[in-house]
């Protein structure tokens, strides 16, 4: 539309004729461009001379069977390859006053754009409100840099090949010399769109059951909703939390490239990358948590304990005795809570037996379906305070599973018999009522409901 001027008249001493809403009718043969050039007079008999007039500009259409957006503009899709449209558009001249038709001898320059502001699109302008390390400002919107092709084409053939996957707003400029004069056009409302990819063809993407199910519950595996800022054209799907999150994976944080918000297997890569990292911290948490202060005092006051209790009573163990049984709430071997201190004894005689040695305490590795929810965890955030350690931007964190303690004492609860001077630690899953708000308390148990072949819930949440 930005470039057109009404066409000059076909008798300079005549005034054309006007339609009620006040502008010039269209002369037969010819047809209003989607840019909203206005078209010239008719085409005068072969052999003329052109001879633009004053209005005289440049009409640039799309193939009549080119989809329109929902407000008119033509609108191109990415394939769900995904792979980039080629653009056919075609230039004219408009607004000749004499002679014959000029566009299959003229030389047109075009200069075609594609750019991107999600400003317009659903949940594509951040709320303020994310924590994190380089979270968005309050109302900043995703931005993408122009890519841009240029060339020309003698006839207004345009043919134009982008090399990158990107979406957004599609500007072509057409610029020509008829008659001497200088005349232009460029598009309005253009638009190229993205296609979301089938759920298998994303499940062979995603080698991991796990974070096959993550994505049911993340996007619904599809990377482009419908925007109707925007036309009701398929744009990226961003997260609601006003994050700026994107895509399939809903990456965020790190922030996503410019390739991995249009592009979906970009997406899908990165966040294949960000769940190895989660897996790999969640693998290294359990030996953090025991070179932990805290965790070590833990110990110290277990062995404490041990030492002040008083010693058994010949025979076998409780335990062992005939007709005893284990706690109903402890698995075999159960859980041991470190004894209390026994009261204060009379001096020990000078044959007492020497102190007894230090018991080890280790913390056993994650089981591989813990070590699994614990990276599932880690993807939606290890929000809240374990007691014992931090995450790598120096904040306390909270995982999937916690060290097992006392609700009343604190004393830490081991497996195993300390007479062999070793026992073990035990992991507890953390309730969601101990779990702070921020994110998903339930989030690990909402992943696995998903069926991950047609992402619907199998399980109630």
């Amino acid at each position: 539309m930005a470039g057109a001027s009404p066409p000059g008249p076909t008798d300079p001493l005549k005034k054309p004729a006007e339609t009620k809403d006040g502008t010039t009718p269209l002369a037969p043969g010819q047809s209003q461009g989607i840019t909203g050039a206005s078209a010239g007079a008719a085409t005068p008999a072969a052999g003329t001379s052109a001879a633009p007039g004053k209005g005289a500009s440049i009409n640039i259409d799309p193939p009549a069977n080119t989809p329109k957006a929902s407000d008119g503009g033509a609108l191109f899709s990415i394939s769900a390859e995904p792979t980039m449209p080629v653009i056919n558009a075609k230039a004219s001249v408009a607004g000749v006053t004499s002679g014959a038709d000029p566009t299959p001898t003229t030389e047109f320059a075009w200069t075609a754009t594609v750019s991107y502001d999600s400003k317009n699109t659903l949940y594509g302008v951040s709320s303020g409100k994310c924590k994190f390390s380089g979270a968005p400002a309050k109302d900043v919107t995703r931005k993408i840099d122009a890519i841009k092709k240029e060339g020309k084409a003698t006839g207004g053939a345009i043919v134009i090949n982008f090399d990158k996957i990107r979406g957004g707003d599609l500007l072509i400029t057409v610029t020509a010399t008829v008659g001497g004069q200088v005349i232009k056009g460029e598009t309005k409302g253009w638009r190229i769109q993205g296609t979301n990819p089938d759920f298998a063809t994303v499940n062979k993407e995603l080698p991991d059951e796990a974070f096959r199910r993550l994505t049911c519950l993340e996007s619904q595996k599809k990377q482009f909703v419908t925007s109707s800022g925007e036309g009701n054209a398929m744009y990226p799907q961003f997260s609601s939390d006003g994050c700026l999150g994107v895509g399939i994976c809903q990456l965020t944080n790190p922030q996503p490239s410019d390739d991995q918000i249009w592009d979906w297997k970009e997406n899908v890569k990165a966040g294949l990358v960000l769940y190895k990292e989660k897996r790999g911290t969640a693998k290294g948490y359990p030996a953090k948590v025991a070179a932990s202060a805290n965790f070590l005092k833990l110990v110290k006051d277990y062995n404490d304990n041990l030492a002040k209790a008083p010693a058994p009573a010949a025979g076998p163990t409780p335990a062992q005795a005939p007709g005893s049984t284990a706690p109903t709430a402890s698995p075999t071997p159960s859980p041991a809570v470190a004894p209390a201190a026994a009261p204060a004894a009379a001096a020990a005689p000078a044959s007492a037996a020497p102190a007894a040695p230090k018991v080890t305490v280790k913390v056993p590795e994650f089981s591989e379906d813990q070590l699994q929810d614990d990276t599932i965890r880690g993807f939606n955030g290890w929000a809240g305070d374990d007691g014992f350690t931090v995450g790598a931007n120096g904040k306390p964190w909270l995982h999937e599973f916690r060290i097992k303690v006392d609700p009343k004492t604190k004393a830490l609860i081991v497996e195993g018999d300390p007479k062999s001077g070793t026992v073990n630690a035990v992991w507890e899953r953390v309730p969601k009522e101990d779990r702070p708000s921020t994110g998903d308390p339930g989030y690990v148990d909402d992943v696995k409901s998903y069926d991950p072949s047609n992402c619907v819930r199998t399980k109630k949440k």
